[in-house]
């Protein structure tokens, strides 16, 4: 318990901002059939168009990449390709993506402090997400972590600082608790 503790009081401490994405492959695979995207690149559009959008509401970030984790040759070439493909579709229905510089991919030997963080982040997030109602404390700490302010309801992280795909049919006050109560 004591190592818990520890590890959340410094994610607590550390300055970072959360931006994620939450697949429900089961879900996604049942509303889209045959036609479902790969969840890793229907994730990485997300995470791209948040991310894009998050820098363009600060004035002190004008351009930055992405890193992540690297999962073999053959899933790492596939990610790298639907990253360009993005990159190159012009749409007006998304943001334009031209303030990410890159995409950068190590793997978790590499030992880099980021990938490091985002496994500490990913999973409480999720558990979250999958189980609303079950007590979840780290991912109390990282709430007031989440991004806020920047896509469509620009009073919850939801939408914003985490998208849940397919979109969630329950309320955010069913998975967060009352708005003014988280922050939010």
């Amino acid at each position: 318990m004591e190592f818990y503790t520890a590890i959340n009081d410094l994610v607590s401490e550390l300055e970072f901002t959360i931006l994620a994405v939450v697949i429900l492959k089961a879900a996604h695979l049942n509303e889209h059939g045959s036609a479902a995207r790969h969840p890793y690149h229907l994730a990485l559009e997300s995470i791209l168009e948040r991310y894009a959008a998050f820098m363009r509401t600060h004035d002190d970030i004008n351009s930055g990449y992405v890193l992540a984790e690297s999962r073999g040759k053959q899933p790492d070439q596939l990610l790298k390709t639907e990253y360009r493909r993005l990159r190159d579709l012009e749409s007006d229905r998304r943001p334009d993506l031209s303030n990410i510089t890159g995409l950068w991919m190590e793997k978790k030997s590499a030992n880099l402090v980021g990938l490091q963080i985002a496994d500490l982040v990913a999973y409480p997030i999720a558990a979250k997400v999958l189980h609303p109602d079950a007590e979840q404390k780290a991912f109390d700490v990282l709430r007031e972590k989440i991004a806020t302010g920047f896509a469509h309801d620009r009073q919850s992280f939801l939408g914003s600082g985490l998208k849940i795909l397919p979109r969630s049919t329950l309320e955010p006050d069913l998975l967060w608790g009352n708005k003014t109560e988280h922050g939010s």
